[in-house]
């Protein structure tokens, strides 16, 4: 019966090797006594062993480091930065940030706690993080899983779906307005620079030309109802044009 390549092992490398090179019969080493078919069988075993248990030890840390990579890449891919104000614009508005008076601010807020930068994270020197486009304190949501007071995973703050954002973003400014974040305070409330600056994009062009156009309608229709109270024709017309006003109200 052959010894267990562990048996074997105990035995230096080199009396092992001259053993098989010179073909003796027998050796005695710290009182193991190996044959040469023997010595042969335990260092074919050993040497199968130490090749298995490379590979493995190979195969392993070439998928750990393959998992690495690709959430690195998928970080990649799933994190934006706007470039431009009126990209920006353009995203707020898909995801249903009203444009009206809050809108430059919004805007402004965005530029400078998070540079329009979706996986932009911060941590203060007293340990507070914060998350995302409108970089949301931890305390609205939770590291690994769903909680806060917005319910949501910290991490999903980091992606460049900024829906969710935007609804927790809304839910602190109803909350405690727009103060909360100190950075408007200092940097954004008295600005009223990028407000008329987002009204040269062009999404927001046709609705400021729509919107002037549909004030300058409307009054010239309440003018018309002024006129018509002095004029027999009123009954006649003022149906039509108060259903008109009802519209453009709309």
């Amino acid at each position: 019966m052959c010894y267990t390549p562990t048996q074997i092992l105990l035995s230096s490398f080199s009396l092992r090797a001259s053993a098989i090179a010179r073909g003796v019969g027998d050796l005695t080493t710290d009182g193991i006594k190996f044959t040469r078919c023997r010595l042969a069988t335990a260092l074919q075993r050993t040497r199968l062993i130490e090749k298995t248990f490379l590979g493995n030890y190979i195969m392993r840390d070439a998928r750990m480091h393959f998992v690495i990579l690709l959430c690195l890449l998928l970080t990649n891919v799933r994190a934006k930065r706007f470039e431009t104000r009126c990209k920006l614009v353009r995203e707020l508005l898909r995801v249903n940030i009203s444009n009206d008076a809050f809108l430059g601010q919004w805007v402004c807020l965005i530029e400078k706690v998070s540079n329009r930068d979706t996986k932009a994270y911060t941590v203060t020197p007293s340990g507070k993080k914060s998350y995302g486009l409108y970089q949301i304190p931890s305390r609205w949501c939770r590291e690994g899983k769903k909680g806060g007071e917005c319910n949501i995973p910290c991490e999903a703050l980091l992606d460049d779906d900024i829906r969710d954002d935007t609804v927790c973003a809304i839910n602190i400014f109803n909350r405690e307005g727009f103060k909360y974040w100190n950075q408007w305070t200092v940097r954004c409330k008295n600005d009223k620079l990028i407000t008329n600056e987002i009204y040269k994009c062009p999404d927001l062009m046709g609705q400021r030309t729509r919107i002037k156009r549909d004030a300058q309608r409307r009054s010239k229709l309440h003018l018309a109802i002024n006129d018509l109270h002095r004029s027999y024709l009123y009954s006649y017309y003022f149906n039509n044009i108060t259903n008109e006003l009802n519209h453009l109200d709309r």
